[in-house]
């Protein structure tokens, strides 16, 4: 009886996974039908690659397609990044197989399981490829990086990558911001010591490039350390930098609406009423249309008001009507809310 249900259970297996086979097989062709139709959609390419790659187990049937692709659409960046991807994945798979081999002691094919292979050689090539169809565009760059760290074994390449995006954008805020922020994914410090590579990094850059966005990156970056954990002499360190930071770029005009407004807040949480009233001054004098700084200047003297500060009410009168000169007609209402 046992015997019986094995059979059958294999002969409806047997049938199930012919059934599967064959609607692989129909929706292959669909898909290329499609692209014959629709092959001006970089869109349709990635999903039938996709489809070949991670449903019919096909990298080869993968490659082709999106080569084929690439023919269509030179400049695509989707394409690339897929492409890169795919790579990234078949050599995956080899490693893993050459693993699952080396374990059980068996025989392997020598040829395909070549250091090169297994290594993302290919998808380093893609990405060579990708970075002469579409040159000087640091973005683009930079975005083969979140795909590599879907992989574990891509370390060499990620290095490679964020060495050639520092060479050819030397001047581009976005990859100075990112080269910092990778200090904090070292395994060769203290926390407290990977942060202090950071800011070296930013510093370097606010040298070296003084623009108003990298100084906005690196016065964020401080802000937002603010609120991790560490050791009460970590987090003293981290306002301290950040207080030296915001200090330094706004005495030169170089922080954001919104960099300034989190300042303000970030005094008030260290007891510094009088600092943070003084900076809001400062914020309405660098953008003197913001209403949002007004409003929290006015806030501010609001909070003086209640402290007994009597000179404090014909000023606060004052900076009212000031506010309403300078801010936008249409925006002069949020003043009184």
């Amino acid at each position: 009886m046992f015997t019986v249900i094995i059979s059958m259970l294999c002969i409806y297996l047997t049938i199930f996974i012919s059934v599967l086979q064959n609607k692989k097989i129909m929706l292959s062709k669909m898909l290329t039908k499609m692209l014959k139709i629709h092959g001006n959609n970089p869109g349709m390419w990635i999903m039938a690659s996709k489809f070949e790659m991670e449903d019919n187990n096909s990298s080869e049937n993968a490659r082709s397609l999106l080569l084929r692709a690439l023919r269509h659409h030179p400049t695509s960046q989707k394409i690339w990044q897929e492409y890169f991807r795919m790579e990234l994945m078949h050599a995956d798979k080899i490693r893993k197989r050459w693993a699952l081999l080396k374990q059980g002691n068996m025989k392997t094919d020598e040829e395909e399981m070549t250091d090169n292979v297994m290594e993302g050689l290919a998808a380093k090539v893609v990405y060579k490829k990708a970075l002469q169809a579409i040159s000087n565009d640091a973005n683009f760059h930079m975005s083969f990086i979140p795909i590599l760290k879907q992989f574990d074994f891509t370390q060499k390449l990620e290095d490679e990558i964020y060495a050639d995006v520092q060479t050819s954008h030397p001047s581009n805020e976005i990859v100075w911001d990112a080269i910092a922020r990778r200090c904090l994914t070292l395994k060769t410090g203290e926390q407290e010591e990977l942060e202090e590579q950071c800011y070296k990094v930013y510093e370097e850059a606010s040298t070296k490039l003084n623009t108003d966005k990298i100084w906005c990156l690196y016065a964020a970056f401080c802000l937002e350390r603010i609120d991790q954990n560490g050791s009460s002499n970590l987090k003293e360190k981290r306002a301290e930098q950040a207080t030296q930071v915001l200090t330094t770029a706004g005495k030169h005009s170089k922080l954001s609406v919104d960099i300034y407004n989190k300042w303000v807040r970030l005094l008030l949480r260290l007891g510094m009423l009088e600092k943070a009233t003084a900076t809001a001054v400062m914020a309405t004098e660098a953008y003197q249309d913001s209403v949002a700084l007004w409003i929290q200047r006015l806030t501010l003297y609001s909070a003086l008001l209640e402290t007994g500060d009597k000179s404090s009410k014909k000023m606060m009168c004052q900076l009212i009507d000031e506010a309403v000169m300078k801010v936008r007609p249409e925006d002069a209402l949020l003043l009184w809310e």
